[in-house]
């Protein structure tokens, strides 16, 4: 109950927050990034609700706050931030926040000038709450993830992907 009660001061700030007028679109969380930015000035906030289930669990972030800044034309600002409740079949119902999440994109190649766009997106998670480690919501330890990537419009359709490496504390790195 008390978790709810949270969740929804949550939501009322968010929507209080809103400025009197918003451009909505579908977007994140995605798997992969695309090389976009929202541009100098402009902020971009996407809230989203993911959800990744288990054999015997079910993690859910309600919601996932993720928060853009443009600096200039070319490079973005992040901050990213879950509420994660996890519901466990036999262990009842933990909930906290998430890792945060911080980030700089910069675009070095557009599409305009080349034909395709390219950035890269280095990205810090840190594991801010103990207290979140200790309800099993999240693993210790920190990752850096260290991507590229690469888009090309055809026409009306624009086709995106990312590839990178991710250092993983305490686990075995990635290649994405």
């Amino acid at each position: 109950m008390r978790s709810l009660v949270l969740l929804l001061f949550l939501v009322a700030v968010c929507v209080a927050a809103l400025p009197r007028r918003v451009v909505a679109q579908g977007g994140p969380p995605l798997l992969t990034d695309d090389p976009e930015t929202p541009g100098n000035g402009h902020w971009e906030i996407n809230v989203a609700w993911t959800l990744s289930q288990k054999q015997n669990k079910r993690l859910f972030a309600i919601p996932l706050i993720d928060i853009n800044y443009g600096l200039g034309q070319q490079i973005q600002l992040k901050a990213e931030v879950p509420w994660l409740v996890l519901q466990e079949r036999r262990g009842g119902t933990q909930s906290g926040l998430g890792s945060a999440n911080f980030g700089v994109k910069w675009r070095f190649l557009d599409k305009n000038r080349h034909g395709f766009a390219m950035s890269t997106y280095p990205q810090l998670e840190i594991r801010t709450f103990a207290s979140s480690v200790r309800r099993g919501l999240i693993d210790q330890g920190g990752e850096l993830l260290l991507p590229v990537e690469i888009s090309r419009e055809l026409g009306s359709v624009t086709l995106n992907g990312e590839v990178g490496y991710q250092v993983v504390q305490r686990e075995t790195d990635e290649v994405l």
